[in-house]
């Protein structure tokens, strides 16, 4: 099994990306923050929402493997699963006021940051046994993906549309 990296590097991998990505979204207009098109039809309203949709995915999976709870969100086992997901998150929210948006992004990261500081460094390794069943899925892999990895990917979209360093 790969070797995960340690609790406190996750974090502070977390907390850089969401830095940058803060920085990246205070140099945008609310014009901006709404326009269509940064990434397909979404606007970064539409990224905001979506990056909140996969932190709580994340909240219930670390929920489920921790305590045993049943899942809230359905398996993700494969791409398509993935852009239902999406799709169906992006129809559900997009008459959502930005105001609302960018204060349940807040809000939910720092609910994610306070059971993530909690969390016991051996939970890492432990499996997600619901999600891409086929491969050896551990918790880590998934912080890693719903948090860091994915704030750069959108925040280097972002920057990119509107021609941003």
């Amino acid at each position: 099994m790969e070797q995960p990296p340690s609790r406190a590097q996750i974090l502070s991998d977390i907390q850089r990306e969401w830095t940058l990505f803060e920085k990246t979204l205070s140099r945008l207009s609310e014009a901006q923050a709404l326009a269509s098109g940064v990434t397909g039809q979404w606007s970064v309203k539409d990224i905001l929402v979506h990056i909140i949709a996969w932190e709580k995915v994340l909240l219930d999976r670390l929920e489920g493997v921790l305590s045993g709870e049943p899942l809230k969100y359905p398996p993700i086992m494969n791409n398509d699963d993935v852009e239902l997901f999406n799709k169906n998150t992006f129809l559900e929210n997009r008459e959502r006021s930005l105001s609302d948006v960018r204060h349940e992004f807040r809000s939910v990261y720092q609910e994610l940051l306070a059971v993530l500081e909690a969390l016991d460094e051996a939970a890492l390794t432990r499996p997600v046994p619901w999600d891409w069943a086929s491969e050896d899925l551990r918790l880590w892999h998934i912080i890693i993906a719903n948090t860091c990895d994915h704030y750069q990917e959108h925040r280097l979209e972002i920057e990119k549309f509107f021609h941003q360093s």
